[in-house]
């Protein structure tokens, strides 16, 4: 009897055991599935990445790098999808006589260069390799029969490896706005540099395991490409800009010529060109800058301080003594400040004497009396050393800080420069004369440009940018650039007497040189020395504008030592005129003469 019993309860127990294990199996599959189809993708990925050793060669799927386009959308630099042909001779090593001889025959009668020869050779000789690359970026329609062939598996042993190549359509064009991109150091210098986190986007992967040589459970995370770089500048108004310089090294030469277009009244960058430039698409070639038998025993070091020199843009990094073309902004601190008006008179007899120094100016005779606008049309040293000593040393320094000279202008480029100047302690007697025409501290091109025209659009200093906005891959604006204005300089009163003098300038002194029939101009030419005054080297500039009526376009023409007899800003004026002949029309802006 209680043997029975004993049995009766052993079934029960092992019954309940039997049930518990039902459900806890049935739990387990319950959470599996679960997880499966929670986790689904982040689980699969988790579990393939642990195969990354054993991925083919396929393993990555590069991400297209964005382009870099003008305001209107002229592409400037991009980047196309070009193909490596590679030869896998342990996969065709293994594969019959027929199939090796239809492979290599294909090959050698698709590809230039290369011969049956040539692949037995890596047959033999590289026998276990799977990665031998027999020919570099080609375009599809170079490899389409042959994708065709690999796809349809007629031929073995053969798989096209995809990449990017950047390329810039127009070579040497906007070099110094746009640098350059490898594939080794990513972008370097300029927009493809400053932009290289928006401009490179993110490779994809593709997953898979492989069993015995073949791919299972693959699985691809997509790329996400680089987004579009819109700039500022004008394909158009570059264009005529790097022709103008080219056509002066025609007549002349010069250590560079550099030129800046910009709109006065938002900061936007229009055109930034300097000669000598670089090829875009051949960034480390110097054969165009030295000659064949000096680059061939140039050292390497010398060569990389010749490629930093063409690829630094002077305009932006760069600095040096604007010369005369800062008389305007101590003429302006003086209307501003109420010290002179343009008909005050200074007399001009050669020279000044200052604190023992006798500093001279430009004309050894003299100018004689003259009103402040006369002085300024003859580019006077000496009437405007009678206005610094008017305003002083603490206007002189408050407005050269007011005007952005001795700060970044915080332009989107790489390196900008800020200047050289002297502190406040430093500016004695001597020092506030000669800086009143532009001499004894550097300013950058840029700076001077962006300065300039806040003489020009009733008093607004704004900061110069050459993105205009960044656009993804869809085509959704993700940066818009809007101005930014730093502050106002002077009033819009000031501001229209110096258009006036300035235009004085262009109609009857130093900038005759750059006027255009049938439009109003205004501007000023700049002469100053380089470095030790004995060394007879120059800088010559103008930076002129129009229409004077309402300043649409300012320009910047700076030529570093012309080598030319008795150089003067007459030099730059003439290229300054060559350019805006061709760009005003093209920005709509018509002759008078024409429209009436």
């Amino acid at each position: 009897m209680k043997k029975n019993l004993y049995k009766g309860e052993m079934k029960k127990h092992l019954i309940a055991i039997f049930i518990l294990f039902i459900f806890a199996f049935i739990t387990l599959v319950i959470r599996v599935v679960y997880i499966n189809i929670r986790d689904h993708q982040d689980y699969k990925t988790s579990v393939l990445s642990q195969h990354v050793g054993t991925l083919t060669k396929t393993d990555a799927i590069p991400a297209k790098r964005g382009s870099i386009a003008d305001r209107n959308g002229t592409i400037l630099a991009e980047s196309v999808k070009v193909y490596n042909i590679i030869y896998d001779p342990g996969v065709l090593n293994k594969n019959k006589q027929e199939m090796i001889d239809e492979t290599n025959l294909f090959l050698s009668s698709s590809l230039p260069n290369i011969t049956i020869a040539q692949l037995n050779t890596l047959l033999d000789e590289k026998k276990d390799s799977h990665y031998e690359i027999i020919a570099r970026e080609l375009d599809y329609n170079q490899v389409k029969a042959l994708d065709a062939r690999i796809k349809d598996k007629s031929i073995r042993g053969v798989f096209l490896e995809a990449h990017y190549k950047r390329i810039y359509p127009y070579n040497t064009m906007a070099s110094d706005i746009i640098g350059f991109f490898s594939s080794s150091s990513g972008g370097s210098y300029g927009i493809e540099e400053y932009y290289q986190n928006d401009l490179s986007g993110t490779d994809g992967r593709l997953f898979g395991a492989l069993d015995e040589g073949s791919i299972i459970n693959q699985e691809e995370v997509p790329a996400q490409h680089g987004n579009q770089i819109i700039l500022t500048i004008d394909f158009g108004i570059q264009k005529y800009v790097e022709e103008s310089i080219l056509k002066y090294y025609d007549k002349h030469d010069a250590k560079s010529v550099n030129v800046i277009v910009m709109n006065p009244k938002n900061g936007e960058v229009l055109a930034m060109a300097s000669y000598p430039n670089y090829n875009l698409n051949d960034p480390y070639d110097l054969t165009d800058i030295v000659d064949e038998q000096e680059l061939s025993i140039m050292t390497e070091e010398k060569k990389y301080e010749e490629r930093y020199q063409l690829w630094r843009n002077f305009l932006v990094s760069d600095t040096y003594e604007p010369g005369s073309t800062y008389k305007p902004f101590i003429i302006a601190a003086a209307l501003e400040e109420e010290k002179i008006s343009l008909n005050n008179t200074y007399e001009c007899t050669g020279g000044k004497q200052v604190y023992g120094h006798y500093i001279r100016c430009w004309k050894a005779g003299g100018h004689g009396v003259q009103t402040v606008s006369e002085a300024l049309a003859n580019s006077c040293n000496v009437a405007l050393m009678e206005i610094g000593d008017t305003i002083g040393k603490d206007i002189y320094f408050s407005y050269q800080q007011m005007f952005g000279f001795g700060a970044k202008t915080n332009i989107d480029a790489l390196a900008e420069g800020k200047g050289v100047y002297n502190t406040y302690d430093q500016i004695g007697p001597v020092e506030l004369a000669t800086g009143s025409f532009g001499q004894g501290f550097n300013v950058t091109p840029l700076q001077l440009t962006a300065a300039f025209s806040s003489l020009l659009n009733g008093g607004y200093l704004y900061e110069p940018y050459l993105t205009k906005r960044i656009v993804d891959g869809d085509g959704k604006t993700v940066m818009y650039n809007k101005p930014q204005l730093v502050r106002q300089t002077i009033s819009e009163d000031t501001s229209k007497k110096i258009i006036q003098a300035l235009e004085m300038v262009v109609d009857d002194g130093t900038g005759h040189k750059a006027s255009i029939e049938g439009y109003r101009i205004g501007g000023k030419t700049g002469t100053a020395e380089k470095g030790n005054r004995l060394d007879d080297l120059y800088i010559v500039s103008f930076i002129g504008f129009a229409p004077v009526d309402n300043p649409q376009l300012i320009t910047l023409v700076i030529i570093d030592e012309p080598d030319v007899v008795n150089p003067d800003s007459g030099l730059a004026s003439e290229i300054f005129t060559d350019i805006m002949t061709k760009v005003l029309p093209y920005k709509t802006i018509f002759n008078e003469l024409e429209i009436e």
